[in-house]
């Protein structure tokens, strides 16, 4: 029979982040979600913060978060995700070559049954449902750019990309009209402009106000 103090989850700190992976240097991304730097393992890590900081429904997440153990059980999540709805999810991005390794499968069944036990939210990221590198390039480009932009600012913006017929211009006319690259790109990241980010930006890139 299994007790409840044997079937509870441990949660243990992290060790600290002396040097990322392969001897790297710790990659340090700041987070405006979290209005704090984030130490980052990998640059896969410091990609996924990216996509965090982008999605509307995410309001703040912890990456390397506490160990979840139970039994024999141990699961190192790369990031605990907090979102509008008050829900907490747990992503891991799996390697590409996770599903190949002896096991795997067994110790994905393991972790998602000690989650499932606990109430805890989880998700499993395929290296397949990464976006492309140009997404994340663009996506790169613009929140680092925009770091310095600001809500008041992005709104004066839109106001001169809608009096433009049909609501529609491109970076080189917004910065001919000398409108800071920060606040184009403050406000094309937080979504009040768009651009297709399947293409790479340039000075002729395409911004629109969504009617």
């Amino acid at each position: 029979m299994i007790t409840s103090a044997e079937s509870a989850i441990k949660f243990l700190p992290r060790k600290e982040l002396r040097r990322g992976c392969h001897g790297k240097r710790v990659t340090l991304l700041y987070s405006r979600k979290n209005d704090t730097p984030v130490a980052c393992a990998n640059v896969l890590q410091a990609e996924q913060c990216i996509y965090l900081e982008y999605r509307k429904d995410v309001i703040a997440y912890e990456c390397r978060p506490p160990t979840l153990c139970r039994g024999t059980t141990v699961f190192n999540a790369d990031f605990l995700v907090h979102l509008k709805t008050g829900s907490r999810v747990y992503y891991k991005v799996l390697s590409p070559r996770f599903r190949e390794m002896p096991d795997a499968q067994q110790a994905m069944n393991a972790v998602e049954t000690m989650l499932l036990d606990s109430g805890y939210f989880f998700h499993w990221i395929e290296h397949a449902q990464l976006p492309n590198s140009i997404i994340t390039q663009n996506l790169q480009y613009l929140y680092h750019h925009s770091l310095a932009g600001s809500e008041s600012s992005a709104q004066r913006v839109c106001q001169l990309v809608s009096d433009v017929q049909p609501n529609r211009t491109d970076l080189k006319t917004l910065i001919d009209m000398d409108v800071a690259t920060s606040d184009i790109c403050y406000a094309i990241f937080q979504g009040h402009l768009s651009v297709n980010l399947n293409q790479k930006l340039t000075l002729s890139t395409h911004i629109w106000r969504q009617s």
